[in-house]
């Protein structure tokens, strides 16, 4: 049986918002005492809020001022989006236009809050492609555990296995294999370890590698009948 629903990440799959995070960490973290911290972005890959606070806290200690931290991290991004669209992953509407021609119903599934999400979906001129949107405040547990990849299937109407799920962190993609998904990775700023990798079911470098899958399956599906 064809899988025909399709669940995204956000940050790192749709858009090319990691490297954002670099630069503005690496600002704004001498400003918190902290030095350049964009590092840490490889530590909290895939987390909420809440998930990434907690590790930075382990990290810093007392030094880390979450209220300045946060603070600082939105002026940023308000100053960076008043002059620059949401970059957007190479391939991503032509993958989009692809999978709605051939029916596939679509969600996110993001660690970032729904006010992130909405404003990048917007921004980018594609909220009217998704069926359902699931943020990290409507997840009970962050990834790696599978409880946002649950509700997005469930939101889809549609059982885990029937799901590609597309990642680019190890968190996100534990998530998705817990829940039951098809793991699809297209690396980012993270390369698969061997460990994700033996959960991982397809590998591809880029959104427009798997579009020309979903052609492959859905020509060859079609074949068949």
């Amino acid at each position: 049986m064809m899988k025909k629903n399709v669940i995204f990440d956000m940050d790192g799959v749709l858009f090319d918002t990691e490297r954002l995070a670099i630069r503005c960490w690496d600002a704004i973290g001498p400003q918190c005492g902290l030095g350049p911290v964009g590092h840490m972005v490889y530590q909290t890959l895939g987390r909420t809020r809440e998930e990434s606070e907690r590790i930075f806290r382990e990290t810093y200690g007392e030094r880390y001022d979450s209220a300045q931290f946060q603070r600082l991290y939105r002026a940023w991004l308000n100053d960076y989006y008043r002059t620059h669209p949401v970059p957007v992953k190479e391939g991503l509407y032509s993958l989009l236009d692809t999978l709605k021609d051939k029916g596939y119903r679509l969600a996110v599934a993001s660690s970032s809050s729904r006010e992130a999400v909405t404003h990048h979906l917007n921004n980018a001129g594609i909220t009217g492609y998704f069926d359902s949107i699931v943020s990290g405040e409507m997840a009970a547990r962050s990834k790696p555990e599978p409880d946002i990849y649950l509700a997005a299937a469930a939101s889809l109407g549609a059982a885990p296995g029937d799901c590609y799920a597309v990642e680019d962190s190890r968190s996100g993609l534990w998530a998705a294999h817990r829940a039951g998904c098809f793991t699809v990775m297209i690396p980012d700023i993270w390369e698969c370890d061997d460990e994700t990798g033996i959960i991982t079911d397809c590998v591809f470098r880029s959104l427009s590698d798997f579009e020309t899958y979903i052609h492959t399956i859905h020509n060859a599906m079609t074949e068949a009948l």
